[in-house]
This record gives C-alpha cells, structure tokens and sequence, in this order.
C-alpha cells in the first residue's frame, strides 16, 4: 500500500494492486468510491490509476469533499436537514437568484437583479422591455378538446390531469389546481416555504402583477417596497431594503454617506403585523439620534435619485434635492419629485404637469401624484405608490385593438387577449374585462354562474379562492371542462370557510351545531377546535406522555409537558362574539380554585357557559361527544400563552404545535384514524400500518442559517484544505459557485399508461433525449425504469438541460423519447415532443404518453441507409426518423461512432448505453448484486426486480408469488371467509368486492375492485389477498352495498371471518333523513351526517351521490368520495364475448380483467355457452369466476 498523502486520504493504491488483492467493484462502491472510477476500474482493473480510498468523512476522486454534517447521514437526511436550517428567521443573508441571460436587463444591485419568473409576467420589468419581448404569442396558443389549457404561458396539458392533486401540478402556473392563498395576507402558494420541491421550483404565478418570492410564493397584485405582506424566505424584506438602501450609483462617497444619513436615520421601512393588529416597525440599521449635514455640502449635484433605475413600485424613480434641508427630512421621507417612463404608464400624463426629464423620464412634483404633504416614514407611501403601480399596470392608450382576437377596455385604454376576459382577475382598471357578459362569447369550456347567467368564467377563476359569481357557486362546484369535483368532506365545519352553495347563504361553516369538535379530521390539525384541547391531545409528531400539551419558555430555551389535568380557563362574566382566548393557565397545587377558573378536568366537554358565565352553576351532561354548538362564540389559540397560578400569574411558556405548512393547505382524504375493526379482532400486536408516509424523525441540529443559505437552494460541501473551503452542490435548476443562478431548461413531467394489462413482471427502459432540428441526439438525457404494475399513477419529473448556455435561440430543440423491454433490451417504439416557445427561461412540458401493445413496426420512407431504420413516433401520425443500428449516427445513421458499451448492453449514441437489467453505469459495465440468486431478499420464491432511483444502489421491488405479500413477500397472504346470510344469496350468487385503502388525511384513497361467485350450494366465500387495505365492501351488481371488514390498521397474515347479512347494508341517505331534512340544500344537509351515525346506533355504513360514508368508532360519519357509476368495459377494451360483461379491478391502473358472463355461458371469457344441454353447468360445475390475462388471446 501506499504511504498516507494527507489528512483527508487513507491511503492510495492502483487499481492493479487493488485487483491483485482480490478487490471487486462492489467493495469499492460500499467505500464510497466514485461510481464513474469503480466503472473504470471494472472496464480495465490492470492500469495503473490511482484509487484514493478516503478517510471518514470525506469522499470523491481525490477525497476532495466533505458535508458539514457528520458522515452517518444519508444524502436525504443532509438535504432535509438543509432545507430545515433555511427555516429560520433570515437576517443579513442573501436568498436571492438571479436570471442572467437577458444581457441587457441591469436593474441595478444584486438583489433587485431579474428573476425567470419575471419574464412575460405581464409587467416591463427591464428597462427596454426585453423580458416581455415576444410574450404575446402565449396568448395565442389552443389547445385540443381532450387538453386543459393552462392558463398563464401556452401551455396546454392533458385533461386527465386537471385536480388530480395539488402535489402534482402540471401547470406552469398551476391553474388546474385549487388556488390556496394566506388568509392574512395575499401570499399565495404558501406551503412552497418551507419545502423545495418541483412543484415548487417550477411554478409562476396564474395572475400577473405579482412578485416572486424565488421559492414557489408569491405576493400577489404588488410590487416592492410593501409592508405587513411577506414571504417566508424574507425575500422581500431583501429586495426592499437593497431598492431603499442602495446608494453605489452616487459616485461620492462623501455625499453618499450624507444622502443615507438624512434619508434613513431613525426611519422605518416596514409594519409588522402581529394576530391582525400594527404592533411595531421594522427600522433601518442606521444609528439613531445622527446629526446629519445638508446633503449640499457634500454633493455637487442639484438633485439625487433612487432607487438608480424606475423600479420603485414598478415604475418610479424618487428624486431628491441636494438643498432640502435637514428638518423636513426628518419629518418627511416623501421625494421632491417623481419620474417615470411615459410610455409604460401614460395614464399619469393628464394629472401631473411636467417639471424635468431626466435620463428620459418625465418627472413631476409628488404632491400631483399624491396629495399628502408629510410622511415620516417609508411604508406610509405604500398604499398611495401601490394604487398607482395597480393603475399603471391596466391602463394604457390604445383607443382600439389592431388584433381582433383580443379585447378591448374602452375606458381603460388597453387591450387583452380574450383568454384574460372573465378569469377572475383585473387586467382592466375599470373592470371592463370581469363584467364583461362572457356568456355572449359561446365558448364552450366556460362556467356559468348561477346567479348571474350572462357571467361565464375561464376554468382559472374556478376554484381560486375568491368569490367570482356573486354568490360564490365558481368556488363551490368546480366545474372545468366538465369535470366535477364535490367539497371533500373534511374540510366541512373545520373553522375555514372555502365554499358556499348558490343562491343560498349556506357555507361549508355554517349550520355546524351537530357537528363534532373532536373528529377524525380535527384530531392533531394545530387547531383548537375543542375548548380544552382534547383534539391536540396525544398527537404523532409532538413528544409528550399521554394527555400533556408541549409548551416551550424560548428566553429559558426550556419546553414543558402539561398535564391537561393541571390546566385551566380564566371564568369571566361575559365573553364578546367571536372572541379569541390566547392565555390559558396552569396550576398543580390542591387549593379549590374553581371561582375564577376551569379545570379541562371538570367535564369531558367544556362549553362557553362554563367560561363566560363566571356565577353559572351549571353542571355539564357527559355526552359521548362534544358538539360544536356548545363552542360557537369561542376559540382558543393553539399557541396561547400558559401563566402560572401564583401571586403574579407567571409567565410559563406558549403552546406548541407541530405544524405541517405543506399539508394544511392541500387537499384532505379519507384517514383510516378510529375506523375500529370489524369483525373485532383479539390480536393487535401484529397491527401494521399500510403505509407511513412521514418517517421516524432524525434529530437533526439545525447549521447556521448563514452557512444554510450559502449554496442558496444547493448543498453546501467542503472543500480539501486546512481551512476546507466552501462549495456547493447544485441541483439541475441553478447554477454557479454559489448556485445563484438560475438554469434555462426543461421542467418536463411524464405519466405512461399501457393499453392493456400487463404482466406484473413487464419492465421498461426509457430514454428520454434532447433532439436538435435534423433529429440529432444531445448529449444531455435522463433513463427512468418504469413498471406498468408498479408505477402505473407515477408522474416522473425530470429536468433537461440545454447544451449550452445561454441556449442557442437560433436552435429549435424538441425531445425524442425510446422505449426498450429492459428484460431484453429489445425496442419497443418512441414518442416525440416539441418545445414551444423557446424564447422563455422554462418551458414546462406535462403530458401522458401510452404504450401500445405491440412493437413499433410501421413502414416509412425516410432513407435511413444500410445502418438505420426508419421509424414512425408513436404519438405522432406524420413524424418519422431514422432509428441507427449501434455505432452509427446521425440524422441518416451516415456517421460512425466507437461504442463504449459493454457487450450485454445496447449502443444507443455515442453518450448513451441502455443497461440490461442486472447493470449499471454510465457504460453498463457494474453489476447489481441485490437480486443475484444467491443474495435474493425476496422470501418464498418472490422475484426479485433491481430499480435504479439514482441514490440507493441495493434498490429492489419483490414481486410475491401467489399466497405471499409484504415487501420482501415475507408475509402469508391474508385468508378472509364472508358467508353471505341467505336473504342476499336469494339476490345474487356474484358479488363485486370493493377494497379501499387509506393512507392519511393528506393522501388520496385507492380502491381496487374484483369479482367473485359463489358456487351453488354454498354461502362462502374465500378469498386470499396480499394488497393491504381498511375497508372491504360487497355489492349486489347494479345493487346494494354491505360493510364487510374494517382494519383501523392492516393486520398482517391475519385471518377473517365475517358474515353479512342485512345489518350491514349501506343505506341510500335519502332513506335515512326525513322529510325536513331531505328538502335542504346539499351543503346544509350533509351536516347532519354524524347525527345519523350517532341517532341510529346500528347504522353502519351509508352513502350519497358523492361519498361512501362509515360510521366510525366515535359514532362520526367517516366519508369519502366514491364513484357509484363504474363502467363494465375494461376502458373500452371488453375482452368477454357474448354480451359478458367486462370489468378491471382498478380504473386507472387494472392488473386484472374479469368477465361475468350472462346465463348459459361459461369461461374466463364467456367463450362456452350450455345452451344445448338440457340442465345448466353453473349447479353442476359450481365454478369460481377467474381472473385472465387478456394478453394471451392478442
């Protein structure tokens, strides 16, 4: 071995040597080598290079690199851990990144620099208007009937995708999401702060006038400076003080220093807002109390200006004299003058009168723009400066439009495009777009209100969280493009009014008196729905013994764990409608206290009798659960302030919560949480979730928030050296020593769907390539591995990077996609995609591509030579290329090329090698040992598949033989008996078997549905199932449901035997109500679920036109969306001959068929018929319906 380098390298030793001692590349790899040096060394393990083997905890070729944290972390944790450590209040650090390819957009200091989201934004933000420069094109783009078009950038998507999730957003502008805004404040897409996602990253606002917060957040309808509003990376605050703050444009220092002197000393620039009220300002680091000197001893100019450039407020440039003097600057921060440019906001030219021009501006006096003399401080010229950053914006000249697609505002003087008219947003400052009559426009993808038929809206206005129609029906349906999307039931009563049912004042908030405090959904939302907090009680994430809430003291750094026996309601002898208790209180002595104060002790439900009638002697009934019509005036804040009971009432500390940003705002789901188990079950011990999405929590410290933002959204590395020099790991989307720059690329999303059922065991390679315009490969690709079985709901986001930078806009790009059986390696087919709109920074692309059932092999023409093969794309009817043997290349297959592929691999292009199943590497020279036969970690004959997530390289899925499930099928299959109670045999002998499976409240239920008859003479049946799930429900075809099985929590290898009969039916609601409650409007009457649960105690389950309801252990009404009207096609593909019925067990993503046929035929497709016989051979045979693979009869 060789003798030690330095600190950082163990030792080195050339891959000769390494092989002579026996050393394989998957030792070298668990070493934490380099996977491009371990292919290396597999390639040719007799050179000489050199192999540093590193010392803990450094890594790379040459042991160049280290992590700031310890080397026990996974590289997941370390970016979570990062992400966690930028949380924290930001104070004199940079957030900031920039766009740098727009070469004549100097908008002065760093901070106020140009940001991608900028570009085509509907506001001139570089002063000659290059980044709005071409812009007009996107209004023009059309989409197909079968595509939502987005609404801001012309981007069209597939209309399967439209609210299928707000964590998978397709949209650019995420338009065909609900719009989840800050109820403070007008910051939209609040959640993107304290995660770095796609979603994300790759996102602009669906309006325009707003500013970007560089992370996903928005503040919508504002430009900087602004007050109250903020983002939560502080980015405002930066850019703020840098446009009030910055003075580098004046050349002398001296009169520099004079200028902020005058103009910043004891002066803020900000409110802060704290529960709704101003409680203090922000103020500029400036020292108080300076004896300032005129700023004309120092400056030999008459006037000075700032900010350098007209940004200030979108579109001013504040001008001060030189000769002012020192007094009225310190009562009044207001400019001598104002300037602009004319051309964008000429709507100012009537009221002012011109004083000077100055670099081609036109200024004017401040008081023609604004009619108040004095103002002390900065953010009292907001509310003037951003009225007129508004006007400037929707007003113009144009007294007609030369365009005839686009609108004209006669009394605004501008004109729009008609995909702006009716879309719930100004661009009008007269509002001659949005009362507009849409409706004349006979556009067939528009809302019509209810309460006013001549409104029609764009699909962008439903479900923006604003009240459209007049009386908020837009907000209430969500209809676009017909596709319906009813309320989800756990937002009903939850404290946040969302929608509201036209022509009525019903809301999802009002009549909620029978509604539980403490249900499914409230439990652990951070909210205080119930008065002495049994809803937070005992929560997940937080660290306390049962029944304590955690309570933190910061000035002690101290956290509390409070017995809710111990705590307290002040008594008080009135309390004011709506008020909002913010201090609790804590006591453990003995002493009778209860005059002046409740125990959350006293009674299992606390009313406001109990609080605001200090003399009530009122004894509380203890119900079994504790409605909302006993709290209606009250709520408590879940962060209160806890005093102590002594002489002074000490402050103890205030109640914390653990609050997930992300999931409080998207949309809610069915929670398995208090389903309770039916049959009842005597074992819990091997009680399982089905999946647990939030991971055991690492304590992690948090790094300083200045070395935390260092790589700004990168990973900051070490470098080698005594004093290991910082550097950053970016992600694809930024770029530079400090990733402050910000990357043009592809955002691209990808869903594949096949056509038919597929083998579990089908896997697919695809590459996904840049194309240049004579179809020439770009060295720049990404290769997902996808699973028809697996992946089937997968959207796979993937960025492409352009080959150079800045991007060649002369060059038309587009993008080549190749599928290959992976098993084989054989080609399957490809697709092609076009890049519109190359001009922009982003060009986000989401679509659904289909598999077709058979090889790509239609004839083309295109002369592809003696070495390619002419292939038309798949999506594509008229499109075709030449398709190149290995070792050739180019728009003919014409030039050669040496391949650097190992021999089991296929040689796509130079760069690109497609990997066989059990390799990888960059040349598919690495072996992946997991799934070897004498290392399998699949039990009981499962099959073992490798995948490839380009972090864990032991990755692999199991696919479990039949009676086996679990993820190394290390489990038996869960065997479950239903007799079926004769009265429903009389019925029917099939049954359509519905299995629900509840991840959380944040996470959509699947439903998987199969088939099943029972044999003649028999009223069991048996079924063994290996899919985890919650709820199992049995239906008559085309009738009744019954509740079959509950699992709270999935029991592994559990075995079941339940019985249905007809308590068990799920009944029609309608069936349930009375006359009264029957007559009620949808949104009133769906209140009144929980009382049917908790009035009928033998109720099980019952259901709606929208939902499939469960009464719950707590006696709640658990629903969740279920669709009644499952069509009997397999998607159109009915294998089942003679009129059978076709139907597949799940409706996006099938892995079965089943056939059931009419009377007198038989067979896994129906194909046998007994209409010969003289008796049936449905008694005689008493067959099972079986499953097929319909792939077989192709």
């Amino acid at each position: 071995m060789s003798v030690i380098l330095n600190e950082n390298i163990a030792n080195n030793v050339t891959f000769k040597e390494l092989s002579e001692q026996g050393v394989t590349s998957e030792q070298l790899l668990n070493w934490s080598a380099p996977i491009d040096l371990v292919e290396r060394y597999e390639m040719n393990n007799r050179s000489l290079e050199l192999f540093y083997n590193c010392s803990s905890p450094w890594f790379g070729s040459k042991c160049q690199y280290r992590f700031v944290y310890n080397s026990t972390l996974s590289f997941n944790e370390i970016v979570k851990a990062s992400v966690d450590s930028r949380s924290d209040i930001i104070l004199n650090v940079s957030v900031t990144t920039c766009y740098r390819f727009l070469s004549n957009c100097d908008r002065g200091p760093w901070f106020l620099c140009l940001d991608w989201r900028q570009i085509c934004n509907g506001k001139v933000d570089c002063m000659n208007g290059e980044d709005e420069q071409w812009c007009e094109i996107l209004e023009m783009t059309t989409c197909t009937d079968d595509e939502y078009r987005c609404h801001y950038g012309g981007q069209c998507i597939p209309m399967t995708f439209v609210q299928d999730g707000y964590s998978t957003t397709d949209c650019l502008d995420g338009s065909e999401e609900r719009e989840f805004r800050s109820p403070y404040s007008s910051l939209t897409n609040s959640f993107c702060g304290s995660v770095i996602s796609f979603q994300c990253e790759e996102r602009i606002n669906r309006y325009p006038l707003s500013f970007p917060c560089g992370d996903g957040q928005f503040l919508s309808e504002t430009d900087l400076p602004v007050n109250v509003m903020r983002c939560f990376n502080w980015r405002n605050r930066e850019v703020t003080l840098a446009m009030l703050t910055s003075f580098d444009h004046i050349k002398d220092i001296k009169c520099r220093q004079a200028f902020r002197c005058s103009l910043l000393s004891n002066r803020s620039y900000n409110i802060k807002q704290q529960s709704g009220v101003l409680s203090s300002r922000d103020y500029f680091e400036v020292t108080w109390d300076t004896n300032c000197q005129l700023l004309a001893n120092y400056c030999l100019d008459e006037w000075l200006i700032l900010p350098q450039y007209p940004i200030m407020y979108g579109y001013f440039q504040f001008v001060y004299l030189t000769n002012r003097s020192i007094n009225e600057y310190k009562i009044n921060v207001a400019p001598d003058f104002v300037c602009f440019d004319a051309e964008k906001c000429p709507v100012l030219l009537s009221r002012i009168v011109p004083i000077e021009i100055i670099n081609g501006l036109i200024c004017c006096r401040t008081f023609d723009l604004i009619k108040e003399d004095m103002m002390e401080h900065f953010d009292m010229l907001n509310r003037k400066f951003l009225h007129l950053f508004r006007e400037c914006s929707t007003t113009g000249n144009e007294t007609s439009c030369a365009n005839s697609s686009y609108f004209h505002c006669n009394e605004s003087l501008k004109c729009i495009s008609y995909n702006r008219v009716g879309d719930g947003f100004k661009d009008c400052y007269y509002n001659e777009d949005e009362s507009f009559p849409t409706c004349h426009l006979n556009v067939s993808n528009r809302f019509m209100c209810t309460s006013d038929p001549t409104k029609c809206l764009l699909p962008v206005a439903i479900g923006n969280a604003l009240y459209d129609c007049s009386q908020g029906e837009d907000e209430t349906n969500e209809n676009i493009y017909s596709i319906k999307r009813q309320l989800p039931f756990p937002f009903i009563c939850d404290a946040d009014t969302k929608f509201s049912e036209a022509d009525e004042h019903e809301t999802d908030e009002t009549n909620c008196e029978w509604w539980p405090c403490h249900n499914a959904y409230s439990h652990c939302d951070t909210y205080w729905d119930c008065l002495n907090g049994i809803d937070e009680l005992n929560c997940p994430n937080m660290n306390c013994s049962s029944n304590e809430f955690q309570c933190r003291n910061n000035d002690l750094n101290l956290t509390y764990f409070l017995p809710s026996v111990h705590m307290f309601h002040q008594r008080r002898d009135y309390c004011m409608e709506n008020e909002f208790i913010q201090e609790l209180y804590f006591d453990n002595g003995t002493g009778n206290i209860s005059k002046s104060y409740y125990s959350f002790n006293e009674s299992k439900c606390i009313t406001e009798d109990n609080i605001c009638n200090h003399h009530s002697k009122t004894v509380n009934i203890q119900e079994d659960v504790c409605l909302k019509n006993q709290i209606l005036k009250l709520s408590v804040s879940a962060i209160s302030r806890v005093q102590k009971l002594d002489n002074d009432n000490t402050y103890l500390c205030t109640l914390q919560n653990v609050k997930d940003t992300v999931t409080d705002l998207i949309s809610r789901y069915l929670t398995p949480s208090r389903l309770g188990y039916f049959p009842s079950t005597t074992s819990k011990t091997s009680v399982q979730k089905f999946f647990d999405k939030s991971k055991h929590k690492n304590n992690i410290p948090k790094m300083d928030i200045g070395l935390a933002w260092y790589c700004h959204y990168g990973i900051l590395t070490l470098f080698k050296g005594i004093n290991q020099t910082k550097t950053c790991l970016c992600p694809p989307n930024y770029f530079g020593s400090q990733c402050q720059w910000q990357s043009q690329r592809i955002s691209l999303t990808l869903q594949f769907r096949t056509q038919t059922i597929i083998s579990s065991t089908v896997i697919y390679q695809l590459i996904i390539m840049l194309i240049d315009e004579q179809g020439n490969i770009v060295p720049n690709y990404e290769q997902i591995i996808y699973m028809p079985a697996h992946d089937c709901n997968t959207k796979f986001n993937i960025y492409l990077l352009y080959p150079h930078r800045p991007k060649h806009l002369s060059t038309n790009y587009s993008i080549r996609i190749d599928l290959f059986d992976k098993s084989t390696l054989d080609y399957w087919t490809s697709w092609y995609l076009s890049i519109p709109f190359q001009f922009l920074p982003v060009n986000r692309i989401s679509t659904q591509l289909i598999i077709p059932e058979v090889q790509e092999n239609k004839l083309c023409t295109l002369p592809c030579g003696e070495h390619g093969q002419c292939m038309k794309y798949t999506n594509m009817n008229n499109s075709v290329f030449c398709r190149c043997d290995q070792g050739y290349s180019g728009t003919f297959c014409n030039i050669t090329y040496q391949c650097q592929c190992s021999n089991d691999s296929f040689c796509l292009a130079p760069s690109i090698c497609v990997c066989p199943l059990n390799k990888f590497g960059s040349h598919c020279y690495l072996k992946r040992s997991i799934c070897q036969s004498m290392n399998n970690p699949c039990q009981h004959n499962g099959l073992c598949i490798p995948i490839d997530d380009h972090i864990n390289l032991y990755g692999f899925i199991c696919i479990c033989k039949e009676g086996y499930q679990g993820k190394r099928c290390q489990y038996k299959s869960n065997q479950i008996d239903i007799r079926i109670d004769e009265t429903i045999l009389t019925i029917s002998s099939s049954f359509i078997l519905h299995y629900i499976i509840a991840f959380d409240k944040y996470t959509k239920h699947e439903r998987i549905t199969t088939l099943k008859k029972i044999p003649f003479g028999y009223n069991t049946m048996t079924i063994y199932i290996k899919q985890l799930f919650n709820i199992l429900f049995i239906q008559i075809p085309d009738g009744n449901y019954y509740l079959s099985i509950l699992r709270e929590q999935f029991i592994i290898s559990e075995y079941i035997h339940t019985q249905v009969s007809l308590k068990n039916r799920c009944y029609p609601v309608l069936d349930l109500f009375n006359d009264t409650l029957r007559q009620y409007k949808y949104l009133h009457r769906v209140k009144y679920y929980p009382f049917l649960c908790r009035q009928n105690l033998q109720l099980m389950c019952f259901y709606d036109e929208y939902y499939m309801c469960i009464c719950d252990s707590d006696r709640f009404s658990n629903c969740f969306e279920f669709n009644h009207s499952m069509k009997y096609d397999c998607n159109g593909k009915n294998l089942c001959y003679n009129d059978g019925r076709c139907f597949n067990d799940n409706e996006t993503c099938p892995t079965i068929s089943i056939c059931v046929c009419n009377d007198c035929y038989y067979g896994r497709q129906c194909q046998f018929s007994t209409k010969d016989f003289i008796f049936s051979l449905d008694p005689i045979l008493g067959y099972h319906i079986n499953t097929f693979d319909p792939t077989q009869f192709l």
